[in-house]
């Protein structure tokens, strides 16, 4: 072919050719006007086209350039659409790389230029909130992505650089991870190689520190409150640019050098997302190992590198990088490894003898220890690394000490040392605030409260945090600001409900004050209004340890003409008319300031009465109704100072009570006067409820006091007979006068029923019975016990008082009820005359609905009478519906500190010997025992309540015999596994009762020990040796001692079906060691009894110990008492040694390891016996297992016949 046709042949392919891609673009056009195009048809054919192009190097280039240039646009808008499917913006992405190979170079830039500019534009007019949610920007910077690369393959310069730059740098810090993903992998690459230059970098790196600390001032604030998600971000970057910012290259921007870059990785280290750590530690590696190879000398306040000293350095920090990797893992035996590691960096500096290690790379490390998931890691880190010297010099950071803290407030970490009687982690508090006490700045205790109270903490970490901090030697750092703090924070641990607990920490809180609080210009409201919430039933009371360290402590600063001038100004405050609570201390808080001043003997150079109280004695001289809520508010500090009187060591020469009841018997008989005009004249106008309740708690606190009941009896006695009379009139209707009148007789009567059966008729005593009497019956026939008061009585009442109102009358009935049946001999038959006992015990069921949870008491007194006397009329259904309604207001109220009061009585209404001799009661009786100590499991002391009491209620073996052996047998092996966390408050509750008078709370309330499980198992125990045994030793009922011992070996055999192996103190274990130990214990008691029933029973128990021994692996303790047993048992009944050898024999061939146990009974019975037969036969026996296949068989064969043959 010439040259001139192969040309002609050229030019024809190229027309036909550019005719294709018109007809094509033509085609494409219409479809983009009208709908969305087929884009995998149109781009097959365009993909065909390219490479037909591709292939013939001759082909003259597309002339139609311009064209794909408005359609690329076209697409691209299209593609922007919200309706469009993440399938088809890919498809059109793919398309639109294609026909950017058709364009010429210019259109190709001005495409460009445009799309950028446009893209800018409308970023600009979103919002950072939509523009990371939105999907359509990931197309938007695929699409720059792919426009770039065009230019890039055809070597064109653009100039729309810098507004790219501009939108990468705007929505580096705000878009979604996958425009970020593209952004950094694809379009900075792309600008960076364009612009020849780091320009970019630098510009995201300064707004990466911009963003840092845009809502914090400093690093310390910045780690405080860092948004999660911010710090990804910023991670990720450096991640993702990490070839440019950590290196030397060209076109880099070395960042290793910059303060703010090892700040971030600092808090990437310690964030708590695990994925933002590994960011964080991948940059870790590579700085240092950049450091490493530049050999660069940089120092920072967070990091410092020396070229001097690398070797050091490289060591640092590789067991840094360890360290920190290997506390990703979760198991600790992974980690245990590398303990030594962590000690290594405290004393890093110290060895070198210059700073190598900033230190906020040892708190990393510690923060990571204290985040770990590990309790057992935690623990070391708390008892290894807080008390080294590394952390005393460190900067008050409270972040890093509240991960501390959080990481203290774990029950698990204080468990007891194994075999140790101490608690690593509370010895380690000790030395840590011991060291901080040693430190000349002080703030350290102050900072630390503030993050006390922001931590809802459980009781145990909180007595050992305190206890510890209780032993901080006399440091002054706590002023007037710190205790109002200090005081919310005691109200706060109130709340925990284990009362030792409780008491202990207020004891170690007070303390505290002691020993940490500066006393100069301490402001006494202050000082004062913090004791008086301290309860004195739990920890301050007058000749505890805590009172007497109190008042020493109050000596050393208290000046006594400024306080007498602050207590004058304070009661003065408190009598007037119009008293505003906040304006003064509390009337708690005034009563016991005075009792702790007349203890350190502020008073001592006065009269008798003090001058601060002239205005109570002036306002007892001159009552009146003008002045009655000053009146009110003197009686009732009288009160709260007789209740501050309290103490638990008495004196003779007590100073302060002799203070008090002076003043007291100054005012009682002015104050009984101003009660009884009161009662006559205005109680039930212009009294309230509540301060009614005040008379009569005054009354009850004087009343019942040695010292000052006598100046109170005739009173009392007045006011008593006026209340019967207005019981008595049912036309009154003054209903304040009746609820104080119906509370006073319910009192007296509480306090004096014992006397109504002596009185004499005519005496005040006698007249006060007679109207008890009368009151009670005419209750009791109208069947108004719980409707005392009612009716119109009770519309007086404001809601808030209602409910209480009602109750505390019912309360008072029942109690008046109680008092009737106690003090007259023939109440119960009287009781029989006027109503029915269903009547009784549907009054009893509506009082458990409407009273308060104290009624249950005395509704369970109240029936521990009458339900002997009337058990034979009930029928079952009613006895089954009253139980059941008291058990369960009973046990709801499980929480509630008078659930033991109200529990034990109920168990002494149910449980009595009377009411067991009663087929339908006794079933109901063994089914809430099964009940009671499938409850005690979880509740403990539960169980204990009920068999302390059947102990005491039982002595007869008829009487035992109503209880089934089933429920016998599930008492002697009771006790569960209890949780960890009980048996670490447990074991906190026994190291406070060891500790005696230093707290309190063991001599206010002591711990008695009566909710231990070994009880229950004891007094079963004992009631069945009590009934089994005679005086003289004999036994008295073999009958029920051998179905006991029977019973407990079905026990054994039933639990041993379901399991033959074991773990030590798992439960398992635990039911078999009871089994055992009570069968040594009532064998000894079997041994006694010489009838053919009892030798029938060592047949039994000899078959039981061989089968156990045989068939199961039991744990040692298991195996050696079991060991025993059977050796006793063929030393008591010697008849049976023959059927020992049968017993090795048959057991030798069921299980080999068997065989140690019945070698070790071999031996005993022959050392024992010393009989020469059974030796030889032992030596028979024993010798062929000295070659068995099984190590310990072998040397207990070997042991045991040398010692036989020696």
């Amino acid at each position: 072919m010439s040259p001139v046709q192969s040309v002609c042949e050229k030019d024809i392919f190229s027309e036909y050719l550019d005719r294709f891609i018109e007809v094509l673009i033509i085609k494409l056009e219409s479809d983009v006007e009208s709908h969305f195009p087929d884009i995998v048809t149109v781009k097959d054919k365009f993909e065909s086209v390219l490479a037909l192009i591709n292939s013939t190097s001759e082909v003259t280039p597309v002339k139609s350039s311009c064209k794909f240039k408005i359609i690329l646009k076209k697409l691209l808008k299209h593609g922007k659409l919200s309706s469009v499917s993440p399938t088809d913006r890919s498809s059109l992405l793919d398309l639109c790389k294609i026909l950017l190979q058709f364009m010429n170079n210019d259109d190709l830039i001005a495409t460009v230029n445009e799309f950028i500019e446009h893209t800018h534009l409308d970023l600009a007019h979103q919002t950072v909130s939509k523009f990371t949610k939105s999907d359509i920007n990931l197309f938007t910077f695929y699409a720059i992505d792919i426009l770039l690369n065009s230019l890039e393959a055809k070597h064109l310069q653009w100039n729309s650089m810098d507004c790219l730059e501009r939108i990468v740098i705007d929505v580096v810090l705000c878009c979604d991870n996958d425009v970020l993903c593209v952004i950094l992998h694809h379009l900075i690459p792309n600008l960076i190689r364009f612009s020849n230059s780091s320009r970019i970098l630098e510009e995201i790196w300064l707004s990466l520190q911009r963003d840092c600390f845009k809502n914090a001032e400093s690093t310390s604030d910045f780690i405080k409150c860092h948004d999660e998600q911010c710090l990804s971000r910023k991670v990720s970057i450096l991640c993702m640019l990490a070839q440019y910012y950590i290196s030397s290259e060209k076109n880099s921007f070395p960042l290793v050098t910059k303060e703010h870059f090892w700040f971030i990785i600092y808090c990437g280290l310690i964030d708590s997302l695990p994925l933002h750590r590994k960011k964080a530690l991948y940059l870790l590696k590579r700085s240092v190992d950049f450091l490493e190879v530049n050999c660069l000398t940089f120092n920072c306040n967070f990091f410092i590198w020396n070229v001097n000293h690398v070797s050091h350095l490289q060591e640092i920090w590789k067991d840094i990088i360890i360290v920190l990797e290997v506390l990703e893992e979760k198991q600790l035996h992974l980690i245990n490894p590398i303990l030594p590691n962590v000690m290594k960096l405290t004393v890093i500096n110290n060895v070198v003898g210059e700073e190598l290690l900033k230190d906020n790379w040892l708190k990393c490390v510690c923060r990571r220890l204290m985040s770990h998931e590990s309790s057992q890691l935690v623990k070391w880190g708390i008892v290894n690394l807080i008390c080294a010297d590394a952390f005393f010099h460190l900067e008050y950071d409270p972040t890093f000490y509240r991960i501390i803290f959080n990481a203290l407030n774990n029950t698990s970490l204080f468990s007891k040392n194994q075999g140790k009687n101490s608690f690593a982690v509370g010895e380690s508090l000790k030395n840590w605030f011991l060291k901080f006490s040693y430190q000349s700045d002080k703030t350290f205790f102050k900072n630390i409260l503030n993050l006390f109270c922001d931590i809802s903490w459980a009781p145990v970490p909180l007595f050992y945090v305190v206890q510890a901090l209780a032993t901080t030697p006399k440091t002054d750092c706590w002023d007037t600001s710190t205790l109002i703090i200090l005081k919310k924070f005691i109200i706060e641990t109130l709340g925990t409900q284990n009362v030792h607990i409780r008491g202990a920490i207020q004891c170690c809180l007070l303390r505290c004050v002691i020993n940490l609080t500066d006393t100069r210009d301490l402001d006494y409201r202050t000082v004062f209004d913090l004791l008086s919430v301290i309860r004195s039933s739990e920890c301050l009371r007058r000749g505890t340890q805590s009172w007497k360290m109190l008042v020493i402590w109050l000596k050393q600063f208290i000046e006594a003409p400024r306080l007498l001038t602050f207590l004058k100004t304070e009661i003065d405050g408190m009598l007037l008319e119009q008293n505003t609570h906040d304006a003064c201390l509390s009337m708690e808080a005034i009563s016991r300031c005075v009792i702790l001043m007349s203890d350190i003997g502020l008073f001592c150079g006065e009269s008798k009465t003090p001058q601060i109280f002239t205005p109570i004695l002036n306002l007892f001289n001159h009552t009146s109704t003008s002045n009655s809520k000053p009146v009110d508010r003197a009686l009732m500090f009288l009160m709260n100072l007789v209740i501050e009187l309290e103490t638990v060591a008495t004196s003779k020469n007590d100073v302060t009570k002799e203070l008090v009841f002076s003043l007291a018997l100054k005012c009682v008989r002015s104050a009984m006067s101003y009660m009884e005009i009161g009662f006559k004249n205005w109680f039930g106008y212009t009294k309230e409820i509540s301060t009614l309740q005040q008379y009569l708690s005054f009354i009850s606190c004087f009343g019942s006091c040695e010292d000052t009941k006598t100046e109170m009896k005739e009173s009392v006695l007045k006011l008593v007979m006026d209340s019967y009379n207005v019981l008595a009139d049912d036309r009154l209707s003054n209903p304040s006068l009746k609820y104080f009148s119906l509370m006073l007789v319910s009192w007296v009567a509480k306090y004096n029923c014992s006397q109504y059966k002596q009185c004499s008729s005519v005496s005040s005593n006698g007249i006060i019975a007679k109207s008890h009497q009368v009151l009670v019956e005419k209750l009791m026939k109208e069947q108004q016990i719980n409707k005392i008061l009612q009716g119109e009585d009770l519309k007086s009442c404001n809601d808030s008082m209602h409910s209480k109102f009602s109750s505390s009358c019912v309360l008072a009935g029942w109690n008046l009820l109680h008092s009737y049946i106690v003090a007259f001999e023939k109440s119960l038959y009287k009781i029989k005359s006027l109503l029915r006992i269903e009547q009784l015990i549907e009054l009893g069921l509506e009082a458990t609905q409407i009273g308060g949870k104290d009624v249950l008491t005395e509704i369970n007194q109240v029936f521990e009478v009458v339900l002997p006397e009337f058990i034979n009329e009930l029928e079952t259904e009613t006895l089954s519906k009253f139980i059941s309604t008291t058990w369960n207001a009973c046990f709801e109220l499980r929480k509630n500190e008078l659930f033991w009061i109200i529990f034990k009585s109920w168990i002494k209404m149910f449980y009595q010997k009377t009411l067991m001799e009663n087929e339908n009661c006794n079933k109901l009786q063994i089914e809430y025992a099964y009940t009671i100590l499938e409850l005690g499991e979880t509740v403990g002391g539960l169980s204990n309540c009920l068999f302390k009491h059947l102990n005491e209620e039982i002595y007869k073996h008829e009487d035992l015999a109503k209880l089934p052996n089933d429920l016998l047998v599930k008492a002697l092996v009771f006790g569960p596994v209890h949780r960890k966390d009980l048996r670490i408050e447990s074991e906190v509750c026994n190291f406070i009762k060891s500790k005696g008078s230093e707290y309190s709370i063991n001599i206010l309330k002591p711990l008695t020990g009566d909710r231990d499980d070994c009880e229950v198992r004891l007094y079963v125990l004992n009631l069945i040796l009590k009934v089994c045994i005679g005086e003289n030793g004999e036994i008295t009922s073999l009958k029920i001692l051998i179905s006991v011992m029977e019973s407990l070996m079905d026990e054994d055999s039933r639990i041993s079906e379901k399991k033959k192996r074991y773990y030590g103190d798992s439960h398992h274990h635990r039911v078999k060691n009871r089994i055992v130990q009570v069968l040594l214990v009532l064998e000894y008691v079997l041994l006694q009894s010489l009838s053919s029933a009892s030798e029938v029973l060592y047949e039994k128990l000899l078959e039981w110990l061989s089968d156990n021994l045989s068939r199961e692996s039991h744990q040692p303790s298991i195996r050696y008492q079991l060991q025993w047993l059977f050796v006793r048992c063929l030393l008591h009944k010697p008849r049976h040694l023959p059927k020992f050898w049968i017993m090795f024999e048959k057991g030798s061939e069921e299980r080999a390891g068997c065989v140690c146990s019945y070698i070790s009974i071999a031996y005993h019975l022959a050392v024992v016996l010393q009989h020469d037969e059974f030796s030889s036969r032992c030596v028979q026996e024993i010798l062929p297992w000295c070659m068995a296949q099984h190590f310990n068989v072998r040397m207990y064969a070997q042991f045991v016949l040398s010692k036989l043959c020696l």
